[in-house]
């Protein structure tokens, strides 16, 4: 469900230097607002179109050590990038464990920004929490002991 604050959601950390639109969410024709969970979305239609000389793209709406765009295993031919940027609700706790594991992490702007690796698919995303604090963000010992749950891991 698009409401106001997960439409400035998108628009703030999303559409900031997207190629496809501008910076008000609920105006840019391309916005494909889906709920990966009750309390996650996304705008699936954002591609980052903000290039650096040396570092290659990067997401405006991100602060720095989160902004950077890596590219999508999904596509053999690496023509679209993407930040795998994940929008949470104030009060959610995204799934952080030994599959979902947070790498870095930083309060910002009245925002928890989560650096998240899932090493068994070899993916990363940005957690975006609003009004998230660092007291929610589990603590590990990494590297994990793959042996201890490799029955888990398909």
């Amino acid at each position: 469900m698009s409401t106001p604050r997960r439409l400035a959601m998108i628009g703030e950390y999303q559409c900031s230097g997207c190629l496809l639109g501008g910076p008000d969410a609920a105006k840019c024709p391309k916005l494909q607002h889906i709920a990966i969970s009750d309390d996650c979305f996304q705008c699936s239609s954002h591609v980052s179109g903000t290039s650096i000389l040396g570092v290659g793209r990067i997401a405006l709406g991100l602060p720095k050590g989160f902004n950077r765009v890596g590219m999508r295993l999904d596509d053999p031919f690496h023509a679209t990038v993407s930040t795998n940027i994940r929008l949470w609700d104030a009060g959610a706790r995204p799934s952080w464990n030994r599959t979902n594991v947070p790498a870095w992490a930083m309060e910002h702007e009245g925002a928890l920004f989560v650096r998240t690796y899932l090493p068994r698919l070899n993916q990363s995303y940005v957690d975006v929490v609003d009004g998230g604090t660092l007291a929610i963000v589990p603590t590990f010992t990494v590297p994990f002991d793959v042996g201890t749950f490799i029955d888990e891991i398909d």
